[in-house]
């Protein structure tokens, strides 16, 4: 069990990356039942201004003249910087959830000012193999990280592993158009391994389309095909994105059943005729257990980083492989996030 922060009056929260993702971390802070003094951090005026926006819109507080926001509920302190200078020394819970290129400057920069307790990082982790093994070096210090892989906290997919435990090993197939399988890869991955609980053990990426397209973020690259994982305990996934065709869904096959799930209508059916309805929570939804339950020596659902960057290495090196064969290069950093 981790250490509790229920001594303190407050707990201190740091978001490094105000965009999509680390703004809606912090609508979910604003649910906490802790009472917390969080910093968020981002190098844009845009980003801090949007997430100032969805704060209010999480918790009706008005921006007090000093910049700092109040919520008269918890009350909570909001303070938005620009640079890490700004921040305390001690940080309770550090939330990264920059863009993967800079993740490993950002926890350096984090480190160089600040004492964290509890690191959670967004996935993918880094670019190459090099910036994985720095970010688990810089956060050895701290008492636990975890990687944001956050299928497992999710009561539907809960659901779905406890009737997948007695037709072990599974064969898998993810399949859909266009649904960034360089970028959303890592979250099959995972969840297959927290399925079976076996390890990844390799990637066969050999059958993945010769050219990459540029994503939706500028400066980042997808990538269309086919790849092929298989497990310690015998089980195997096919992940698959196509250039047309309809939209994401897993097949399982087991010993004893069959099943189907569509997570873009919350429904799995298994071939006895089982029905389990649900859904992909929202980051901004799942925020506040997960940082009241890691504040109260809770267990946190969410893998470990121990565990993650061995799987995010298998998957990297493949994907960089694949990269470098198709593109006559000898790059050892993958434009992914």
């Amino acid at each position: 069990m981790i250490n509790t922060i229920s001594d303190q009056q407050s707990a201190t929260i740091l978001i490094a990356g105000a965009g999509q993702l680390g703004s809606r971390y912090l609508q979910g802070l604003a649910n906490c039942q802790n009472t917390l003094d969080i910093y968020v951090q981002d190098i844009s005026k845009q980003s801090l201004q949007i997430a100032k926006q969805r704060w209010e819109e999480a918790c009706q507080t008005t921006v007090a003249v000093n910049g700092v926001l109040t919520n008269p509920s918890y009350q909570n302190q909001l303070t938005f910087v620009s640079s890490f200078d700004k921040l305390p020394k001690q940080i309770d819970i550090a939330i990264v959830a920059t863009n993967a290129d800079v993740r490993p400057q950002v926890v350096k920069q984090i480190t160089a000012k600040c004492d964290v307790q509890f690191w959670i990082l967004e996935k993918i982790l880094a670019q190459s193999v090099t910036a994985l093994d720095d970010i688990y070096i810089l956060t050895q210090n701290s008492t636990c990280t975890w990687v944001n892989i956050p299928r497992r906290m999710m009561t539907w997919h809960q659901q779905i592993r406890e009737k997948l435990q007695s037709d072990i090993p599974l064969n898998i197939t993810g399949s859909g158009s266009l649904w960034g399988m360089a970028c959303n890869g890592i979250h099959y991955l995972d969840l297959v391994s927290w399925w079976t609980d076996e390890k990844l053990k390799g990637i066969d990426a050999s059958k993945l389309d010769s050219k990459w397209i540029e994503s939706k973020r500028k400066g980042f690259f997808e990538v269309t095909g086919k790849i092929t994982a298989v497990y310690s305990g015998g089980t195997r996934l096919v992940l698959e994105s196509s250039r047309e065709g309809s939209s994401f869904k897993i097949n399982v096959e087991g010993h004893n059943s069959v099943w189907e799930i569509d997570e873009s209508k919350g429904i799995a059916v298994g071939s006895d005729g089982i029905i389990l309805n649900g859904k992909n929570e929202m980051q901004s939804s799942m925020t506040s257990k997960l940082v009241d339950d890691i504040l109260a020596g809770n267990n946190c659902e969410l893998p470990k980083l121990c565990d993650s960057v061995e799987m995010h290495r298998i998957f990297l090196c493949s994907l960089l492989e694949h990269w470098n064969n198709v593109n006559s290069r000898n790059d050892d950093t993958l434009s992914i996030t």
